[in-house]
Formats: C-alpha cells, structure tokens, sequence
C-alpha cells in the first residue's frame, strides 16, 4: 500500500482528482494466494480513505474481495471523500481464473465530480456487452449496482 500512497499524494499535488490503479494492485495477481488475501473487511482501506478526504480525491484500487468462503473476486474498491467505500467485481473472468476467482454480477459506473466513469477490470474491457450495458446505466452516483457493502 506504500506505493499506492506515494502515487496518490504524488497525483494530488499535480491536482488529480481520481486515480485508478490496475488490477489486484493492493496484492498482486497471486490466484493461488487470492482467498487467503483477500479482504475480508474493509478497515485494511483506511489509509485510502484518509488519503481520499486529504485531497478530495477518488480511488479505485484493485483487491481480492472476500464472496465466499471457497472463492473471492477480483475487486475495485472506489473509496472517495465523504461517500462510503463501494466494490465493483470483474464480470468477465480469463480462462484458468474461475479456478480461483468469482466473477462478478452487474456493470458499475461511479461518479468523480462532474463526470461518470464506467468501471472495467481487463478482460470486461473485452467484451462489448459489458460497455453496452455500462453505457445504459447512465448517470446516478454511487448507487446500485456498485456494490455499497461491507466485506
């Protein structure tokens, strides 16, 4: 997490106000270590959050995100200032990786300020259902289908 904290203040300081980080950013791609990292709570994104309310910032960081107890997704976690911590999971999984991986189950667009930013993890980015749907939902912010649970 150093390292997301050194780009997030580095960013803030040349005025970004959202910042994406890749895939499994938080951990790295380790499928066969996925359930043991991934997070079961959302207390491990408090020093995101802090960030976030500093710079009145977005953050989109990729995890592991606890679904079940054989399986975890492969998340992002949007955690912006003054709104509560919500999780997207990849829909469209690679092949081998739904053997560690649960893929998601809706299209998620959030908010940064004035514009809409339709989330996408790798392989989504692939397939043009996933754009046409993401299109579709339009503008609202921070409401379903982001997932506004805790983990």
């Amino acid at each position: 997490m150093r390292y997301h904290e050194l780009l997030i203040s580095t960013a803030a300081s040349a005025g970004v106000n959202l910042i994406i980080f890749p895939e499994l950013s938080l951990t790295g791609y380790e499928p066969e270590m996925a359930l043991r990292l991934a997070l079961a709570d959302k207390t491990c994104l408090l020093p995101l959050q802090t960030l976030a309310e500093r710079y009145d910032m977005t953050i989109v960081a990729g995890a592991p995100l606890q679904v079940t107890n054989r399986k975890p997704g492969i998340g992002a976690c949007v955690i912006s200032s003054k709104q509560p911590v919500s999780f997207y999971r990849k829909m469209y999984l690679h092949p081998g990786e739904s053997d560690y991986f649960l893929s998601g189950e809706a299209e998620c667009v959030i908010t940064a300020r004035t514009f809409n930013v339709g989330l996408a993890i790798c392989a989504d980015a692939g397939h043009p259902m996933h754009a046409e749907r993401t299109v579709q939902l339009k503008s609202f912010r921070r409401s379903a289908p982001c997932q506004k649970r805790t983990i």
